[in-house]
């Protein structure tokens, strides 16, 4: 596209256009669109196109509007998802920009533009016109996949030993301990007792 626009301007009179370089060191088209343009760029017919109050809610926007900007048609940008009918057929619905997920198969219209820079040259912009969403299935599955209940461990329940327990038991063993030889020493006494009696 470069190529084509390059040659309706003097040699190096437009901005050599470069794509960009994505984290994974891929190449990829980047495009946006403006939220204003400045009144010095718009045409006394250029109407101003109030926000919706999905990009604007609390009006932020549309004050600084007032200050030396304008929203043209060339601003905006339209959202959509691409339904499926009975009949084969094609319908859009008008959505939220909030609606798109990384993830989601869509499809973007562009426009290819030259704007002027200072010093008698020009540079190719990309401008953002429309994005529609075609198909979330891989989104939605993997949303599911994260909500997914994870299997529940319960933890057995073991009774602590204490110093104090152990006290406790090793005491009561001594207590048993004692009577036997109480009960033992008495029956020697007595055995005692018993053969005196008879010498």
């Amino acid at each position: 596209m470069w190529d084509l626009f390059d040659r309706a301007f003097k040699v190096d009179e437009l901005e050599r256009w470069t794509e960009d370089i994505s984290d994974d060191n891929r190449k990829i088209l980047s495009t946006a669109n403006r939220m204003f343009t400045p009144l010095r760029d718009t045409d006394r017919r250029d109407v101003h196109v109030p926000f919706d109050r999905d990009i604007d809610p609390d009006g932020g926007l549309e004050r600084i509007a007032r200050n030396g900007f304008k929203r043209t048609a060339d601003n905006i940008v339209e959202y959509a998802q691409e339904k499926t009918l009975i009949d084969g057929s094609k319908k859009y619905k008008k959505v939220k920009p909030q609606t798109f997920r990384i993830g989601d198969l869509v499809a973007v219209q562009l426009s290819f533009i030259v704007a002027p820079l200072r010093g008698g040259r020009y540079k190719m912009v990309v401008v953002l016109r429309s994005i529609t969403l075609l198909d979330d299935t891989f989104t939605q599955r993997l949303k599911l996949t994260s909500t997914m209940p994870k299997k529940q461990y319960v933890p057995i329940k073991r009774k602590l030993r204490s110093f104090e327990d152990d006290e406790e038991q090793e005491g009561g063993n001594d207590d048993k301990q004692a009577a036997s030889y109480e009960e033992f020493k008495q029956k020697v006494i007595a055995r005692q007792r018993s053969i005196m009696e008879v010498d």
